[in-house]
């Protein structure tokens, strides 16, 4: 059965074993504090996210890392309930950016297959814990990204759908992928 996307818990795969994972989770406490009152911008999230890290760490560097103090707080295979469970474990108690941009859920529906529902809920969790825990910065939820290059697929519907209900939180700025 796949977790809960409401219930926040360490991400376990076969190809990321929990305890690579807290490790992984370990390295960006380091980071976060590290780079502490520094961090204007903070990016949390899954692959998409620490892709910026990888190949993408030149443009990183020059658009976001030296600009803004950026950190990047993104794990590979995480699922929202796993980005919750690492802000309820201090990965954001170091910092208090201007802003913090969101980008998760394609795991959740790609990975996993949960209905968008659920995993709505569950980034409205995530949502709830970062206004908690960060309440003078900005957040900024990015549309959940497409699975498939046919528009008509399975995931790629149940991500549209995904995508037309965490629009409607209004609290927080949404930014649709065009």
């Amino acid at each position: 059965m796949a977790e809960d996307p409401t219930v926040p818990a360490p991400q376990s795969k076969e190809w990321f074993p929990e305890a690579d994972w807290l490790a992984r989770h370990e390295q960006l406490l380091a980071a976060s504090s590290e780079v502490g009152e520094a961090c204007s911008l903070a990016f949390l999230g899954d692959s998409i996210t620490e892709g910026w890290a990888g190949e993408g760490k030149q443009l990183w560097d020059e658009h976001y890392g030296e600009p803004y103090g950026a950190l990047n707080l993104g794990i590979g295979g995480d699922e929202v309930q796993h980005v919750t469970w690492r802000v309820q474990h201090g990965e954001i108690d170091a910092i208090s950016p201007t802003c913090a941009v969101i980008l998760i859920g394609t795991n959740n529906i790609g990975n996993v297959g949960h209905k968008a529902e659920p995993v709505a809920a569950g980034i409205r969790l995530l949502l709830d814990e970062l206004r908690a825990r960060l309440p003078d910065t900005k957040l900024l939820l990015m549309a959940t990204f497409p699975r498939d290059p046919e528009p008509d697929t399975p995931f790629r519907k149940e991500v549209a759908h995904l995508n037309r209900l965490i629009q409607k939180f209004r609290w927080v700025p949404y930014l649709p992928i065009p």
